[in-house]
């Protein structure tokens, strides 16, 4: 799927959301999800922290970027677990436009689950 790296992540009212002297992008939040760990959570495994480094500099080369459907699976729950709900439904707004993902919900403890219809 093909997605827009520096679209702006939009507050509950449709506004964009600053964020220093600029607005929180998809990008912004893609790269605190995939480059941060919550305290109670075990420290990555090299693997992750390559698969992180590799989509993390995918979004950075380019305004918009490939990504697979796995890699979106694997953003949007690192955002579960590390963003706030606003930034986190919005991304995953994004990323199911973008490739016509499942919705999520998510099970209160930073993990996603994909719905079953």
């Amino acid at each position: 799927m093909l997605i827009q790296t520096t679209q702006e992540i939009l507050d509950y009212e449709g506004n964009p959301i600053p964020q220093g002297d600029k607005n929180l992008t998809v990008r912004d939040v893609v790269f605190l999800a995939l480059n941060n760990w919550a305290e109670n959570e075990p420290m990555p495994t090299s693997q992750q922290k390559l698969d992180a480094f590799r989509i993390t500099a995918a979004l950075f080369a380019d305004v918009t970027a490939e990504v697979s459907i796995e890699d979106a699976a694997y953003i949007k729950e690192r955002s579960g677990a590390i963003s706030g709900a606003l930034t986190h439904g919005r991304l995953c707004e994004i990323l199911e436009r973008a490739g016509q993902l499942p919705a999520v919900e998510s099970n209160g403890v930073g993990k996603v689950k994909e719905l079953v219809e």
